[in-house]
């Protein structure tokens, strides 16, 4: 007790005294806010969290003492690394600001097809199937000798990354893929950038009979899924409408009279594709590689061009889900007959536009994603659901809503093309097929110009093209579109419909 016959209290029995009506809690100097009730609700509060933090912790040293004795140390360092970097992560956003819903669609879907797939890397190349040919052969020395023909020569260095060829296509179409006749690159690989190189580029790779731009780049990922093609199809015969030499009306009926005369003309065919892949690039790959030889095996090759490209994108979709392989891709693919006819299908957001001589823009394909109407309505009668999940996807995790492939999310997918038919002008200077890496970040106006002023210069005071600035139209647009802010991959072929049959667009360069 002090002087006062007041009994000493410790600190912890120390409680507010009452407060009458009317008077704050605490002293003048600093009021207390909260009446005594509220405060030890706080207080409690507070400890019941610590005790959370607790045995949080407690529970987290007991599950890495566990992983290291069953010798998982490995396994519990990265998950270690892995909750530190997703904790720096939230940390450095504040709450307000954190989506949770904000993901790569690429790297999300691309971790689906692993798991589905069974798959320990994300690694996209199987083991060669020739080394596991030799492995087999070398164990099996010993108990059985077998004669064993060599790789064939036709086939790829590495193996064949699918295990084997079109189950739908004859023998005689399957003897050699795109990536191997071909004296450009699919995609695949980093191409060459010094200027050297570039003046050095070839303009009608690949024996076409029209002037191409072709760039490919894996952007801001340390991964290429994305694929091209530029092919001649040789040469086919078009049946001209015969043309009247003089006509006059009578009454409703029109008469004709003079020569009518039907002409067919040979004209050469060209062949060009773009496909992005997801999940992998099994599907590209595949594409790449055989889509032009469905496209042969087709009956109405090369009458009705536009029926059979749609046929072969379907057959080679059905094929490619029998090989067992979950990932997908887009297809954008053009036939360009001579410089006079274009027949374009497309099945995913791959983009395929003219670009005319004043900058204006002709869209030949449309992209195809799940929060359109017509494709929520056509996966939602089939019993699929379209999701928002940081953008709209099929069951969540994909999105783009037609493409080849994607096994897993049959049948809300579809391979169906859209095609359409259009005949060239004279003021259609440019084609550009491009994946979404660019047009995720540029509207068909931007691109078009980009195009322009790359390829374009001013002679005798007319705009023409010059072909040695429109080899850089294709590279130049992909870095535009990098410096816009897309990470995505990016591969974008540009025509010159100007240069067929012109032989004054040839390259004059002299090595």
């Amino acid at each position: 007790m002090d002087k006062l016959g007041v009994p000493k209290l410790r600190g912890s029995d120390i409680l507010t005294p009452p407060a009458t009506k009317g008077q704050m809690y605490g002293s003048s100097n600093r009021q207390q806010q909260y009446p005594p009730e509220e405060e030890e609700e706080e207080s409690r509060m507070s400890r019941n969290s610590e005790r959370r933090r607790r045995r949080f912790r407690k529970q987290k040293s007991h599950s890495d003492k566990q992983l290291s004795e069953d010798g998982s140390s490995a396994a519990a360092s990265s998950t270690k690394k892995k909750n530190k970097r997703k904790e720096k992560k939230l940390g450095s956003l504040p709450d307000d600001e954190y989506d949770p819903y904000d993901s790569d669609p690429g790297e999300s879907y691309r971790q689906h097809c692993l798991r589905v797939n069974g798959m320990s890397t994300k690694s996209c190349l199987k083991f060669p199937s020739f080394l596991k040919q030799t492995a087999t052969i070398g164990n099996a020395a010993e108990s059985e000798t077998e004669m064993t023909s060599p790789p064939s020569p036709m086939a790829s260095e590495i193996g064949d990354v699918l295990g084997q060829t079109p189950a739908s296509l004859p023998s005689d179409m399957t003897r050699v893929r795109y990536s191997l006749r071909s004296s450009i690159t699919d995609g695949s690989e980093k191409q060459p950038s010094g200027p050297s190189v570039m003046e050095r580029r070839e303009l009608r790779p690949n024996n076409v009979h029209i002037n191409v731009s072709h760039w490919s780049d894996s952007g801001a990922r340390h991964y290429m899924e994305d694929r091209y093609v530029v092919e001649d199809l040789d040469a086919v015969q078009v049946e001209v409408s015969p043309v009247a030499v003089g006509s006059h009306a009578e009454g409703s009926v029109e008469v004709t009279f003079g020569p009518r005369r039907s002409r067919r003309l040979t004209m050469p065919l060209t062949f060009f594709g773009v496909f992005d892949g997801h999940g992998g690039d099994k599907a590209a790959q595949y594409c790449a590689d055989w889509l032009t030889a469905y496209i042969r095996n087709e009956d109405s090759y090369p009458y009705d061009l536009g029926y059979a490209m749609k046929n072969a994108i379907t057959s080679i979709d059905e094929d490619f889900v029998g090989t067992g392989y979950p990932d997908g891709t887009t297809a954008c693919t053009v036939s360009l007959v001579g410089g006079r006819r274009i027949i374009c299908a497309n099945a995913g957001d791959s983009r395929a536009i003219v670009v005319r001589k004043d900058g204006s823009v002709v869209r030949l394909s449309r992209d195809h994603k799940p929060g359109m109407p017509d494709e929520t309505r056509r996966i939602s009668e089939l019993g699929g659901r379209v999701i928002y999940w940081g953008r709209w996807r099929v069951e969540g995790l994909l999105a783009v809503s037609r493409s080849i492939g994607d096994a897993s999310l049959k049948p809300y997918i579809t391979a169906e093309p859209e095609v359409c038919e259009y005949d060239v002008g004279k003021d259609d200077w440019f084609l550009i097929l491009s994946s979404d890496g660019v047009w995720d970040v540029m509207d068909n106006e931007e691109a078009a110009h980009v195009v322009i002023a790359s390829s374009c210069a001013m002679e005798n005071g007319k705009l023409k093209i010059d072909p040695n600035r429109f080899k850089w139209a294709a590279r130049n647009l992909c870095e535009h579109a990098r410096s816009c802010g897309s990470s995505d991959n990016f591969s974008v072929v540009v025509v010159d419909l100007k240069s067929c049959g012109n032989p004054k667009a040839q390259s004059r360069y002299e090595p």
